[in-house]
Protein backbone atom coordinates (compact mmCIF):
# COMPACT_ATOMS: atom_id res chain seq x y z
CA UNK A 1 0.00 0.00 0.00
CA UNK A 2 1.11 3.55 -0.67
CA UNK A 3 0.48 6.65 1.43
CA UNK A 4 0.36 10.06 -0.24
CA UNK A 5 0.80 12.86 2.28
CA UNK A 6 -0.30 16.43 1.68
CA UNK A 7 0.53 18.98 4.35
CA UNK A 8 -3.05 20.26 4.45
CA UNK A 9 -4.36 16.75 5.24
CA UNK A 10 -1.87 16.35 8.11
CA UNK A 11 -2.79 19.82 9.45
CA UNK A 12 -6.51 19.01 9.39
CA UNK A 13 -5.86 15.72 11.22
CA UNK A 14 -3.68 17.48 13.78
CA UNK A 15 -6.19 20.28 14.43
CA UNK A 16 -8.79 17.58 15.21
CA UNK A 17 -6.43 15.69 17.58
CA UNK A 18 -4.02 18.21 19.15
CA UNK A 19 -5.82 18.36 22.50
CA UNK A 20 -5.80 14.61 23.00
CA UNK A 21 -2.17 14.50 21.83
CA UNK A 22 -1.24 17.21 24.36
CA UNK A 23 0.26 19.75 21.96
CA UNK A 24 -0.17 23.48 22.26
CA UNK A 25 3.12 25.20 21.42
CA UNK A 26 6.58 25.00 19.91
CA UNK A 27 5.94 22.60 17.03
CA UNK A 28 6.56 22.76 13.31
CA UNK A 29 4.56 21.28 10.47
CA UNK A 30 7.16 18.54 9.92
CA UNK A 31 6.53 17.24 13.45
CA UNK A 32 2.83 17.14 12.57
CA UNK A 33 3.52 15.09 9.44
CA UNK A 34 5.75 12.62 11.34
CA UNK A 35 3.21 12.36 14.17
CA UNK A 36 0.42 11.77 11.66
CA UNK A 37 2.39 9.05 9.85
CA UNK A 38 3.25 7.35 13.14
CA UNK A 39 -0.33 7.46 14.42
CA UNK A 40 -1.76 5.88 11.27
CA UNK A 41 0.93 3.17 11.36
CA UNK A 42 2.79 4.19 8.19
CA UNK A 43 6.08 4.67 10.06
CA UNK A 44 7.57 3.47 13.31
CA UNK A 45 9.64 6.00 15.20
CA UNK A 46 12.51 3.95 16.57
CA UNK A 47 14.35 6.76 18.34
CA UNK A 48 14.61 10.49 18.72
CA UNK A 49 16.55 13.09 20.62
CA UNK A 50 14.87 14.68 23.62
CA UNK A 51 13.99 18.35 24.14
CA UNK A 52 17.14 20.41 24.14
CA UNK A 53 18.39 23.81 25.12
CA UNK A 54 19.49 25.90 22.18
CA UNK A 55 19.15 29.44 20.96
CA UNK A 56 17.59 28.47 17.64
CA UNK A 57 19.52 31.17 15.78
CA UNK A 58 21.69 31.07 12.66
CA UNK A 59 24.70 30.67 14.97
CA UNK A 60 23.12 28.08 17.31
CA UNK A 61 20.29 26.22 15.55
CA UNK A 62 18.35 23.50 17.36
CA UNK A 63 18.95 19.97 16.07
CA UNK A 64 16.49 17.12 16.57
CA UNK A 65 17.40 13.63 15.38
CA UNK A 66 14.68 11.12 14.53
CA UNK A 67 15.06 7.53 13.34
CA UNK A 68 12.14 5.94 11.50
CA UNK A 69 11.33 2.62 9.89
CA UNK A 70 8.84 2.86 7.04
CA UNK A 71 5.98 0.33 6.93
CA UNK A 72 4.56 1.31 3.53
CA UNK A 73 5.72 3.46 0.64
CA UNK A 74 5.21 7.13 1.53
CA UNK A 75 5.23 10.14 -0.78
CA UNK A 76 5.30 13.56 0.88
CA UNK A 77 4.29 16.38 -1.42
CA UNK A 78 5.66 19.94 -1.29
CA UNK A 79 4.57 21.78 1.85
CA UNK A 80 2.80 24.53 -0.08
CA UNK A 81 1.03 22.15 -2.52
CA UNK A 82 -2.47 20.80 -2.12
CA UNK A 83 -4.39 19.30 -5.06
CA UNK A 84 -7.69 20.51 -3.53
CA UNK A 85 -6.56 24.09 -2.84
CA UNK A 86 -7.09 23.91 0.93
CA UNK A 87 -5.43 26.36 3.27
CA UNK A 88 -5.86 25.03 6.80
CA UNK A 89 -5.21 27.49 9.64
CA UNK A 90 -2.23 26.29 11.64
CA UNK A 91 -0.84 28.54 14.32
CA UNK A 92 1.12 27.94 17.50
CA UNK A 93 2.33 30.36 20.11
CA UNK A 94 5.23 30.24 19.96
CA UNK A 95 5.73 28.84 16.51
CA UNK A 96 9.03 28.14 14.84
CA UNK A 97 10.59 30.64 12.47
CA UNK A 98 11.93 28.09 10.02
CA UNK A 99 13.22 24.54 9.78
CA UNK A 100 15.14 22.24 7.48
CA UNK A 101 14.95 18.47 7.29
CA UNK A 102 17.85 16.30 6.15
CA UNK A 103 18.57 12.58 5.97
CA UNK A 104 21.84 10.85 6.51
CA UNK A 105 23.40 9.70 3.27
CA UNK A 106 26.72 7.98 3.69
CA UNK A 107 28.92 10.14 5.91
CA UNK A 108 26.99 13.37 5.37
CA UNK A 109 23.53 14.93 5.59
CA UNK A 110 21.46 15.80 2.54
CA UNK A 111 18.76 18.47 2.89
CA UNK A 112 15.30 17.65 1.64
CA UNK A 113 13.80 20.57 -0.26
CA UNK A 114 10.25 20.28 1.04
CA UNK A 115 8.98 23.01 -1.29
CA UNK A 116 10.11 21.48 -4.59
CA UNK A 117 9.58 18.13 -6.33
CA UNK A 118 12.29 15.51 -5.74
CA UNK A 119 14.71 15.11 -8.64
CA UNK A 120 17.52 13.10 -7.07
CA UNK A 121 17.92 9.45 -6.14
CA UNK A 122 18.63 10.25 -2.44
CA UNK A 123 15.19 11.90 -1.98
CA UNK A 124 13.43 8.97 -3.64
CA UNK A 125 13.22 9.76 -7.35
CA UNK A 126 13.47 6.73 -9.63
CA UNK A 127 16.61 6.77 -11.73
CA UNK A 128 14.78 6.74 -15.07
CA UNK A 129 12.02 9.33 -14.37
CA UNK A 130 13.39 12.11 -12.13
CA UNK A 131 11.86 15.10 -13.95
CA UNK A 132 8.19 14.02 -13.72
CA UNK A 133 7.90 13.76 -9.93
CA UNK A 134 5.32 15.81 -8.06
CA UNK A 135 6.43 14.70 -4.55
CA UNK A 136 9.23 16.22 -2.44
CA UNK A 137 10.40 12.96 -0.97
CA UNK A 138 9.65 9.26 -1.09
CA UNK A 139 10.31 6.84 1.74
CA UNK A 140 10.24 3.17 0.80
CA UNK A 141 8.62 0.31 2.68
CA UNK A 142 11.03 -1.62 4.88
CA UNK A 143 13.74 1.06 4.85
CA UNK A 144 15.13 2.88 7.88
CA UNK A 145 15.85 6.60 7.69
CA UNK A 146 17.91 8.75 10.02
CA UNK A 147 16.51 12.28 9.92
CA UNK A 148 17.81 15.58 11.26
CA UNK A 149 15.61 18.60 11.82
CA UNK A 150 17.38 21.94 12.01
CA UNK A 151 15.03 24.39 13.75
CA UNK A 152 15.19 28.16 13.99
CA UNK A 153 13.17 29.92 16.69
CA UNK A 154 11.49 33.32 16.64
CA UNK A 155 12.99 34.04 20.07
CA UNK A 156 15.84 32.27 21.88
CA UNK A 157 13.58 31.77 24.95
CA UNK A 158 10.91 29.85 22.98
CA UNK A 159 10.62 26.18 23.91
CA UNK A 160 10.79 23.51 21.24
CA UNK A 161 8.93 20.36 22.29
CA UNK A 162 9.93 16.98 20.92
CA UNK A 163 7.12 14.61 21.85
CA UNK A 164 6.60 11.78 19.45
CA UNK A 165 4.96 8.39 20.03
Amino acid sequence: MTKRVYTESAKLWFNDHKKELGYSSGISVIFVILLYLSTIGAIEITGYSEDLICEGTDYDPCYVYINITVKEDIFIYPLDYDPWGRNTPFEFDPGVKDFKMARSWGKSWWDYNLYEPCQQKWCGAPQNNMDDNKYSLAWRKGKTYNLRLEIYKNNATDEIRVVLP
